[in-house]
């Protein structure tokens, strides 16, 4: 994997579309720990994929944008991959599908502030059917 996103990464340079091209890496969930093959560990989180447990939904992200988002800084902030989305139309100045529901938030405010902070007032993490009662009755701290 490490040889594969290098190759993306050198042939951006090469085409000289590293400067103006947004690279967003991470993962949709955590590591497998059932059956026979192990690929990995959750950490300090408990369980790993297809759980809703921290160690099966909370996953690290790194977000490249040269002149735009500072190198070498961390957030930790709420987020969730069907943010990308919005991100990138808010990004590329182009407003968001209003035929439809879009669940994702923008987080540039996020990416290209230190002190910005998440457009969620929750996330909804579940498995299976949700009941359409659901609620946001806890708010998220970060």
């Amino acid at each position: 994997m490490d040889d594969a996103i290098g190759q993306i990464m050198k042939s951006l340079k090469d085409n000289s579309l590293d400067n103006r091209t947004i690279v967003f890496f991470t993962s949709d969930n955590g590591p497998a720990l059932a059956g026979r093959v192990q690929s990995g560990s959750a950490g300090l989180f408990y369980e790993g994929k297809t759980t809703t447990w921290e160690g099966g939904v909370r996953e690290p992200g790194i977000v490249r944008w040269v002149g735009h988002i500072e190198s070498g800084r961390v957030r930790h902030k709420v987020v969730t991959t069907y943010d990308i989305f919005s991100t990138v139309l808010k990004m590329a100045d182009v407003e968001e599908p209003k035929d439809r529901v879009i669940d994702g938030r923008d987080m540039s405010p996020i990416l290209l502030d230190v002190n910005g902070k998440t457009s969620h007032d929750c996330l909804f993490i579940y498995k299976g059917t949700p009941d359409s009662s659901i609620t946001c009755k806890i708010q998220l701290a970060f």
